[in-house]
């Protein structure tokens, strides 16, 4: 939902330029292989943003480099202009410089050599969402953006966190943009040997769905109750713990609770 939502829809926090956007999602599956089903769980749910077109979503490869994935983040049409949106609410703007990482294995989407740092490090930048042209400089290679953003949906096992991601992978930057999703076990259902007949019906209503959100466009309101909510929590629970880590020397360890708030929204 955030990949097809991308930077179209926002929510801000006060002020105008303060917004979060879904499309800044990045989320991790964690656990042991074969026995939690994560990459069975992603290819499902990123299977559905292929009934989108090439403007609404760019689903990057699963191993790339930084050099194509800015290049894919461009988007110009064959005659090597900016990519204009055709229908919808905003017909006729330049399309977002918006990409969703599909990697059911985060481990061998960044590998742990140098190159790969890099590549985390460029993520890491175009996760903030900066508004307007944003023009990056790799080398000797030059990518000029439009309203960058960047998630994600990946896989990985718990060794994996540890020992099988590039050093900017594990920087508190980039760990904290992460909402890490753990499984240490599964209950064992049905062997599947007989086919789920309401998959049909449900795969249309989730497609229509999809669709449709693919074509919002301006914020999101808040209602009373979330309002209400949002501020005891963060007044009552998240702040005091934010200083309570930064007293004890530890909030640099991961960086996920100083953004907590906005994976939260």
């Amino acid at each position: 939902l955030g990949a097809a939502m991308e930077r179209r829809c926002w929510l801000t926090r006060g002020y105008e330029e303060l917004r979060v956007y879904p499309g800044q999602l990045m989320v991790v599956l964690v656990g042991r292989s074969a026995i939690v089903k994560k990459t069975t769980a992603i290819r499902r749910a990123a299977r559905f943003l292929k009934t989108l077109e090439p403007w609404q979503v760019t689903r990057l490869p699963k191993k790339t480099s930084p050099q194509e994935l800015l290049h894919l983040l461009e988007k110009v049409d064959e005659e090597g202009l900016p990519l204009r949106i055709p229908s919808g609410p905003q017909e006729g703007r330049r399309a977002n410089s918006s990409g969703f990482i599909v990697a059911g294995e985060m481990a061998v989407f960044f590998s742990t050599d140098a190159f790969n740092d890099m590549l985390a490090a460029t993520i890491n930048d175009l996760n903030d969402a900066e508004i307007g042209k944003v023009a990056i400089r790799f080398r000797s290679w030059k990518a000029d953006l439009w309203n960058p953003i960047v998630g994600m949906i990946a896989g990985i096992t718990p060794k994996g966190v540890a020992e099988e991601l590039p050093k900017a992978a594990r920087s508190a930057g980039f760990f904290g943009r992460i909402l890490w999703v753990h499984s240490a076990e599964v209950v064992a259902g049905d062997s599947l040997t007989e086919r789920v007949e309401e998959e049909v019906a449900g795969r249309k209503y989730l497609i229509r769905g999809i669709e449709a959100i693919a074509n919002m466009y301006g914020p999101f309101q808040y209602t009373k109750q979330a309002k209400k909510w949002f501020d005891a929590w963060y007044e009552g629970v998240y702040y005091p713990r934010l200083v309570r880590m930064d007293q004890l020397g530890v909030m640099d360890t991961t960086g996920y609770w100083g953004r907590k708030d906005s994976h939260l929204l």
